[in-house]
Order: C-alpha cells, then sequence, then structure tokens
C-alpha cells in the first residue's frame, strides 16, 4: 500500500530528511539522491555536502536545503553539525568518499536517534563501525550492491552471487539491519530475517547514480510509510518500475541515466495511484 497524501497536509507532515554526502570528485551522487527523495514525496530536504561543492549543487538544485560543511581537499573535514531531533531520517553515503574524515561522519550518523539509511561510501566504512551498527535502537537501513555486500561480508562477488540469500539473511539479523541486496531481483531483509523479492528493473540500471536514486526513494518513503518492510520494498519496487517505464517510452538500455529514472517517477506514481 501506497501513503495518501491528505488535503490539509504540509510539508513537515511528508518527514523532515537530510542526505549527507558528496566530494569534489563526485558531486552529482548526493543531488541524485536528493532530487530522488523530493520527487518521491518528501515534504522538506537538507543536502549536508561539503563548501567546495555547494555553489555547484545549489545551481543544480533548487529544492533543497543546503547545509555547506568545512571541507578538506574537498571531502568533508569530519563531524559536521547536525542538530538533534530536527530530522525525521538521515541518508549517507553517496559521494561521500572514503577518507579518515568521513569515517567520522558515518560514525556520527550512525549515533542518531532516527532512521538511517546508509549506501555507497558510507558502506566502505561499517566493516570498522560494527559496534556502532549492532547498537542503534532505530532502523538501520544498508543498500549493497554485490560487490559492497562482500566487502561487508569479507567474501568475494563471485561466493555472495552464490549465496544472495543466505548471505543477506546472516548479515542482517546478526546486525539488526535491514538489507537490500541489489541486482537482478533485488533482495530486501529485515533484522528478522525475513525475505521480499524484487520483480521489477532492467540491466539499465546497471549505471552510475542508479543506486544514489534508490536511496533517495527510500529515504523519502521511510518517513512516509508506517511500516519499515514496506517503504522499503516499495522503494526498490518504484525505482525498478521506473527503469521498465523507461523502455515503454522509447529509451533503450544502453542510453539510460539515473536522471532519467527520476524524470520517470511521476509515470509511476501516477499508474499506482489508479490502482
Amino acid at each position: 500500500s501506497f501513503p495518501i497524501r491528505n488535503a490539509s497536509s504540509n510539508k513537515g507532515t511528508h518527514g523532515k530528511g537530510i542526505v549527507i554526502g558528496g566530494s569534489l570528485q563526485t558531486p552529482g551522487a548526493p543531488m541524485l539522491t536528493s532530487k530522488a527523495a523530493l520527487t518521491s514525496g518528501a515534504g522538506l530536504l537538507t543536502l549536508a555536502l561539503p563548501s567546495d561543492i555547494h555553489a555547484i549543487a545549489a545551481a543544480h538544485m533548487l529544492e533543497v536545503m543546503y547545509k555547506p560543511c568545512p571541507s578538506k581537499d574537498g571531502f568533508f573535514a569530519g563531524e559536521i553539525p547536525l542538530e538533534e531531533g530536527k530530522y525525521d531520517a538521515i541518508a549517507v553515503g553517496p559521494g561521500l568518499g572514503r577518507t579518515k574524515e568521513t569515517k567520522k561522519v558515518v560514525e556520527q550518523v550512525l549515533h542518531q536517534p532516527v532512521s538511517v539509511v546508509v549506501d555507497a561510501d558510507a558502506l566502505f566504512h561499517l566493516p570498522h563501525l560494527d559496534k556502532e551498527v549492532k547498537e542503534r535502537e532505530h532502523a538501520t537501513i544498508l543498500t549493497p550492491h554485490p560487490g559492497e555486500m562482500a566487502m561487508l561480508v569479507d567474501t568475494t562477488i563471485a561466493e555472495v552471487e552464490a549465496n544472495r540469500f543466505s548471505i543477506s539473511r546472516q548479515y542482517a539479523v546478526e546486525n539488526g539491519v535491514y538489507l537490500v541486496l541489489k541486482g537482478p531481483n533485488t533482495i530486501v531483509t529485515t533484522p528478522d530475517g525475513k525475505q521480499y523479492v524484487n520483480t521489477t528493473g532492467n540491466a539499465g540500471l546497471a549505471k552510475g547514480g542508479t543506486g544514489d536514486t534508490l536511496t533517495g526513494i527510500i529515504l523519502a518513503f521511510i518517513m512516509q510509510h508506517d511500516s519499515l518492510q514496506e517503504a522499503i520494498s516499495n522503494a526498490v519496487y518504484v525505482h525498478g518500475k521506473a527503469a521498465d517505464v523507461l523502455l515503454d517510452q522509447g529509451h533503450t538500455m544502453i542510453d539510460m541515466l539515473a536522471s532519467d529514472v527520476i524524470s520517470a517517477l511521476p509515470s509511476v506514481f501516477e499508474q499506482l495511484s489508479e490502482k
């Protein structure tokens, strides 16, 4: 079931989220996440990024609020100013970078008492933060592709691909997280080990930026659904469905871009509201 908008609602009703990411090399990643989150119904969104890329982002994305943070060599320079209680959910990782300082940002986010989506470079830092993950009292949602999953459990990609269900389940249950293992037929696993397989999507999604887009949809949906599992499964479904809609609209799997996937979301929401 999808969230219905109440006519008397205001922007605060649909969630106040924050996306934390970006670097001089990858300024686009958190912008894709932010745009996907707003397009998927997030009410208010802040993008925290290194001040080095603030001007680039602000010129592209008009509907988001910005939190420019101290920069070092084009990356975050360490912990960022986060007001307690200001945000309903956080997404961290897209374009973040893999420096000592960005690890501090991930650690800081894991201590926040709200739902957190951990993606991309933030996943790279997790093996050194497993105690922080296990001790969290609020939902933690991880969205690894097979390479990131292999790194999380210290094995090979081939091993992950041969045992997608069992590796997902073991990791989710042991760490108390929601795990989204991406790929053809993405698997969503809950902390209690239930698993849901997604059937939408195509190989056009095998391209840089599509994961950042999924993270934004998940962030928006977890702020608007009562059930976390439904929010995450619906987000994965909608993301794949948008790629399928693009094929119907004359795109091919070759030319499909992550920004095209975001632009197809309105068609998907229209189809779902008709149902």
